[in-house]
């Protein structure tokens, strides 16, 4: 299985923390802090789970989930917000966004979710 994550944050301490943590854990991780960065390398490049921020400068985490979603439908994005209120629940369900995970981040949760997303993946792509 291949175990590839993008994380998108336009926080530069957070794309270090999972970048080093995702690494640790043995998964193939790329972070960047842009939206429109984020669009291009998920075109290009074989990355299917995506940990992205839902408030980027530019492009939104909803517009980016989108526009991702239309690009590879079978990924999985995982919305990563410090903002848990219910309309933003509810726009990221009606973004497509797969899971919704608030700041502060419990990293046990993160590498379960990153294992379980991939996990789906590759029983999508046997069938």
């Amino acid at each position: 299985m291949r175990k590839e994550i993008l994380v998108v944050d336009d926080e530069k301490e957070i794309r270090d923390i999972l970048e080093l943590t995702f690494k640790d854990a043995g998964f193939n991780v790329r972070s960047v802090a842009s939206g429109e960065e984020a669009v291009e390398i998920f075109k290009n490049e074989d990355y299917l789970v995506v940990f992205l921020d839902i408030k980027l400068t530019g492009l939104s985490g909803f517009d980016i989930c989108k526009e991702m979603k239309r690009i590879k439908p079978n990924s999985f994005i995982i919305a990563m917000t410090g903002y848990t209120d219910l309309f933003n629940q509810d726009k990221c369900i009606g973004a497509g966004f797969d899971y919704y995970f608030p700041k502060p981040f419990k990293f046990n949760h993160l590498m379960q979710l990153a294992r379980d997303a991939l996990e789906r993946i590759e029983w999508w792509r046997k069938i």
